[in-house]
């Protein structure tokens, strides 16, 4: 995990590739400052499904992107395959507003909307033709971007018109278009005549809000975490069933892995897995895939 305040970037967990970028692998318990005295203005943090490796990412206000961590896949963007524990100068000399980060890749947003990928690209998540990039390259297509947002193997991206395009992994239907199969390296369009205006991703499963409309999701669905009372895998968008909550009732929303949380005008729902407790509903339950209100003791106690 990592946080930002007025001193600068701080991270704890796990560090056995150097994500938390104090200089060290040790693992810390409590926040520890990252190297180099940056004054990031966000920071996105990617990891491997099986827990090795990892690797974060920090915009400086220049649009400068400096990143941190594993870079087996390159996904640091240095230009070189080595792994780094203090924050190091992606290369290319692009500038970014916004960068996201999956299991090892990474993608920046440029001011004029191109977006930009390193690191892994066994399944055309770097939205480019060839192998894995140590450097940004390119998502193909001329696009122009509004929002990106990064699974483990799949890339998705909000167009200025609210079209939702993805590319990358699409066995359990993560791109959205329609179908589930290989990946494919190529931005295709989400299938429905819904329009976007905010998209997040987790592991295998993409959701976004359509104003008016509420939250879609679509991709693996195993555990629920798609939110529609079922767990099939989705190849195009599926509302959110909105559980009595009201379905356009929406201010934010995120994805972890397996499960989804969104803070609602009526509450704080989440839905998915919850073999760790990941939703807050306390015990007894397994898994929902239709959203849960969670339950906050009063400030203070």
């Amino acid at each position: 995990s990592c946080a930002l305040d007025d001193a600068g970037a701080h991270c704890w967990g796990a560090n056995g590739a150097g994500q938390l970028g104090d200089g060290t692998r040790l693992n810390r318990l409590e926040p520890t400052p990252v190297q180099g005295g940056h004054r990031f203005d966000q920071l996105t943090a990617g990891g491997a499904p099986d827990g090795e490796g990892g690797h974060t990412c920090g915009l400086l206000r220049s649009g400068d992107a400096l990143c941190w961590g594993s870079n087996a896949s390159g996904q640091l963007g240095t230009g070189d395959g080595v792994d780094s524990a203090i924050p190091a100068l992606v290369a290319g000399g692009h500038r970014f507003h916004l960068l996201v980060a999956g299991a090892a890749h990474t993608c920046g947003l440029a001011a004029d909307g191109q977006a930009w990928c390193w690191g892994d690209n066994r399944v055309g998540q770097l939205g480019s033709e060839g192998g894995s990039a140590p450097a940004p390259v390119a998502v193909s297509g001329e696009l122009e971007f509004v929002d990106l947002a990064a699974g483990d193997a799949h890339t998705c991206g909000i167009l200025l018109d609210g079209r939702a395009y993805c590319w990358g992994e699409g066995r359990h239907g993560e791109r959205g278009d329609g179908t589930m199969g290989s990946g494919t390296p190529v931005p295709v369009m989400v299938s429905g005549a819904w329009r976007y205006r905010d998209i997040e991703a987790g592991g295998s499963h993409t959701c976004a809000f359509s104003s008016g409309k509420g939250v879609f999701c679509w991709g693996a669905n195993g555990r629920g975490q798609l939110g529609d009372g079922t767990f099939a895998d989705r190849s195009s968008p599926v509302q959110v069933r909105d559980n009595g909550t009201g379905s356009t009732g929406w201010r934010e929303f995120g994805l972890g892995r397996e499960h989804t949380c969104a803070d609602m005008f009526a509450g704080f729902y989440c839905w998915g897995d919850n073999l760790r407790g990941q939703l807050g509903v306390g015990g007894g339950l397994d898994l929902s895939p239709r959203p849960m209100e969670v339950t906050f003791p009063p400030w203070g106690t």
